[in-house]
């Protein structure tokens, strides 16, 4: 599995160098992103991300635990509560929708 979630409206930065131009700048982008990767195992109601590199590189070789449920048609995984440092607390939810379903004679 691959998870990839940014913010909206992410500014450009005013170089074509991943790495370089303003450290300032390029920090602010990068913290509106977060990306990781591995595999994931489905237990119960919670799917378990077994990630093997990430962004953040704190969560690489660890697990993410998030509680899954379906409303609807869509699959809906939450991040368990994270306190901020400004004392508020946030749980970010994702969902997910399929828009279509190959037909039966569909070679997909």
């Amino acid at each position: 599995m691959s998870v990839q979630i940014t913010g909206p409206n992410r500014p450009a930065l005013s170089t074509s160098d991943p790495l370089g131009g303003d450290v300032t700048a390029r920090a602010d982008a990068y913290s509106s992103y977060l990306a990781y990767f591995g595999t994931y195992t489905v237990q119960g109601e919670t799917v378990v991300h077994d990630i093997d590199g990430s962004l953040f590189p704190n969560w690489s070789s660890e697990q993410q635990v998030r509680p899954l449920a379906f409303e609807h048609d869509e699959l809906i995984l939450k991040t368990p509560p994270m306190p901020l440092a400004d004392g508020t607390t946030v749980v970010n939810e994702l969902a997910w929708s399929r828009t279509g379903r190959p037909s039966d004679d569909s070679k997909e």
